[in-house]
């Protein structure tokens, strides 16, 4: 919007829509893609970012986004990698303290994700839904320190000492986030 951009946005949740209106001064759709009016061919790019886990049918919703963006449009996504290297180091470490629960997928827990996504996969999906990848790229994630700077201490410490796993994984293209 500050580049002069048309900027819409859409959230399935009035809290999201609400702290991104406060935020932006942006009005946000609140409801499903499909009732959101926007025409075929509508968008020149769309961005998602920490969406298509969320979703049971994540190629069904880039079929609904290939119907609204112009020919050569972009769509820009950012999902967590599955196969991340600190995915493997967390295995290992739950299965030296006999825990009984997934580093990966945990779709009973915040941020309830229901999907897993690799690079392979996210090829995959690209090619089923008839989208060109111009540009894949695997992070290390250290973007997640946001989500531990208001926790407990013993929380930020054991992120402290993931964060080598973190940034070796980026070097290897196996980092948390696709």
């Amino acid at each position: 919007a500050k580049r002069g951009w048309q900027v819409y946005g859409q959230d399935i949740t009035d809290a999201s829509a609400e702290e991104i209106r406060t935020k932006t001064g942006l009005d946000i759709f609140v409801g499903e893609l499909e009732n959101a009016g926007f025409g075929e061919e509508f968008f020149d790019v769309i961005y998602l970012d920490s969406v298509i886990e969320h979703l049971p049918q994540p190629a069904n919703m880039l079929q609904d986004l290939k119907q609204i963006l112009k020919p050569g449009g972009l769509i820009y996504i950012v999902t967590p990698n599955a196969d991340a290297a600190i995915n493997r180091f967390r295995d290992l470490i739950f299965k030296l303290f006999n825990r009984k629960k997934s580093s990966k997928l945990l779709p009973f827990e915040p941020p309830y994700h229901v999907n897993g996504f690799s690079k392979r996969s996210v090829k995959a999906m690209c090619r089923q839904t008839g989208f060109e990848i111009r540009h894949l790229t695997v992070c290390s994630g250290t973007n997640e320190w946001r989500k531990f700077k208001n926790k407990s201490a013993r929380l930020r410490l054991i992120h402290l000492l993931y964060y080598p796993v973190y940034l070796i994984g980026e070097l290897f293209g196996a980092g948390i986030t696709i």
